[in-house]
């Protein structure tokens, strides 16, 4: 049997939405789907949890995710290994440098986490990238970017073109993450985005 699980300590965040979609996809028992500061206690109690399945809708820079497994780790290494379970990652989309960010921390953590992202992003879906699909040309890439920085420092300061400079544009029917462009989805200094992140 698995349980599900996402990254996030709140269970209001778009992983754990996105848990609860795979879990009614795959005929998984709705109690089956855990916040992740129940894992130790759950893997602890329950001897029939064979797999873990973390769920997450975008991995940008890898970060949070490397974050969020350093926890997990400091909290339940010994009942991990004892219980020799089998451990998965699944993103709806992301970033392949930011995959194997994460898969060489989870080698340092000595966690067995298999990584898959559905949809996986290269260099060339940053929006203001030399390989950018979005920018063939690159003085209208220029131009652009000049456009999107000048307004996302109004918006976020520190992460003009999207948390850890991501310059992505990936938008979810129900949420944006923060690594696409500021001006995508902030709504700060009365701009009014296409796709205000909730």
């Amino acid at each position: 049997m698995s349980v599900i699980s996402y990254l996030e300590d709140s269970p209001g965040k778009s992983g754990s939405y996105y848990a609860k979609i795979y879990a009614d996809e795959n005929e998984i028992y709705y109690k089956n789907v855990i916040e992740r500061g129940s894992i130790c206690k759950e893997i602890t109690e329950r001897k029939e949890i064979q797999a873990l399945v973390f769920i997450d809708d975008f991995i940008g820079t890898g970060n949070s995710a490397c974050e969020y497994f350093e926890e997990l780790a400091n909290e339940c290494t010994d009942i991990l290994k004892k219980r020799d379970l089998k451990i998965f990652f699944l993103a709806v989309c992301g970033f392949r440098e930011a995959q194997e960010l994460v898969e060489k921390k989870l080698i340092e953590l000595s966690l067995d986490v298999k990584i898959h992202i559905c949809d996986p992003l290269d260099e060339s879906a940053k929006v203001f990238s030399e390989k950018s699909t979005i920018f063939s040309n690159s003085n209208e890439r220029g131009e652009a970017r000049v456009v999107a920085y000048e307004h996302g420092i109004k918006l976020v300061k520190n992460n003009p073109l999207g948390f850890g400079d991501c310059q992505s544009a990936v938008i979810f029917p129900d949420t944006c993450p923060n690594n696409s462009l500021p001006i995508l989805w902030s709504d700060s200094n009365n701009w009014i985005p296409l796709f205000k992140r909730q």
